[in-house]
């Protein structure tokens, strides 16, 4: 999925102690909970009140051909932070 001229992916990150979701997901449930987000520099600023959701998202196998949906829960949703 694109947006303008910037294409949309989700990747791993296995330093992160959370999963954060881009804008290629789809949101399937709010949890209702919220988390203050810092940076691994304290010279940036905190994210304050971001949502915590369940999202799933498609992956397609090169090799088989198949499309898998994947569930991700407890993700941050820093597209929705209020």
């Amino acid at each position: 999925m694109g947006f303008g001229d910037h294409e949309s992916v989700t990747e791993l990150d296995s330093h992160a102690n959370m999963p954060v979701i881009g804008r290629n997901a789809t949101r399937i449930q709010q949890t209702g909970l919220h988390a203050e987000v810092h940076g691994f520099s304290k010279d940036l600023p905190s994210i304050q009140k971001v949502p915590i959701s369940d999202f799933v998202m498609a992956y397609d196998d090169p090799y088989s051909l198949n499309t898998y949906p994947l569930v991700c829960k407890n993700a941050l949703d820093p597209w929705r932070t209020t």
